[in-house]
């Protein structure tokens, strides 16, 4: 044998070599790529989320998972759900579906009422609303003024004084029911009478819906950050006067 036959020979061999390496790489890349498709990524929770819980990249990990019935519309990073508030209990474990989250400008009212609170409307007008400034996420004192009352029961007649003395303090207000308007040739537009939606404890409701019943509420805007609670006894016409 020639050494120009070796010399092909050799050529042949390396390029058979090739082909198979090459040949290989593309079957193992199918392989890899048809893998891909049967796995798809989702995001579970790693606590149990209570709703209304704002989701946080501590309370939830990716996991690919086997693409069934059931996962098969599923593709969810973490960054498509971090932010957005839980509209029902998501249990530890449990897949999250975009469905059961909703972004913070789409939180229908029941779910920006605080634990624990009620959503109570009051009907106002400028003067008792801080002249239509006070905007939804604001914090109000509730003030109420009470005029002079005689109550007769078996023990005789109950004299009361007509009293103005701050009801309430530090409530939140959920929403108002117009639009802010600013211009001063808009504001005819502005109802003579709107209504405001405070965030209050059960028994504070009660006591907001009897002074807006019997007597006059007006409404005082907190500073921003300011949390604190002042011990005031009320005023009547003689502590005023002394």
């Amino acid at each position: 044998m020639n050494k120009i036959n070796v010399k092909l020979l050799w050529i042949a061999a390396f390029i058979s070599l090739a082909c198979t390496f090459l040949f290989y790489q593309y079957l193992n890349s199918l392989e890899k790529a048809d893998e891909a498709k049967r796995y798809t990524t989702v995001v579970i929770a790693k606590e149990n989320i209570k709703p209304n819980s704002k989701i946080t990249k501590n309370m939830i990990e990716e996991k690919k998972i086997a693409i069934d019935n059931t996962t098969l519309n599923i593709n969810i990073k973490t960054g498509d759900i971090v932010g957005k508030y839980v509209k029902d209990t998501i249990l530890k474990g449990e897949n999250i579906r975009t469905e059961r989250l909703v972004d913070e400008n789409d939180k229908s009212l029941a779910m920006k009422i605080p634990e624990n609170k009620r959503a109570v409307s009051i009907l106002v007008d400028e003067y008792m609303a801080v002249g239509d400034m006070i905007e939804p996420g604001n914090y109000v004192d509730v003030y109420v003024n009470l005029d002079e009352k005689t109550i007769e029961n078996m023990a005789g007649k109950v004299y009361y004084t007509n009293q103005t003395k701050i009801l309430l303090q530090n409530i939140q207000v959920l929403s108002i029911s117009k639009n802010q308007i600013d211009e001063d040739k808009d504001r005819e537009k502005v109802p003579n009478k709107y209504s405001i939606t405070l965030a209050a404890t059960a028994f504070d409701t009660e006591k907001l819906i009897y002074a807006e019943n019997y007597g006059t509420i007006k409404l005082a805007l907190r500073p921003i950050n300011d949390n604190g609670v002042q011990t005031a006894y009320g005023i009547n016409e003689d502590n005023l006067r002394n």
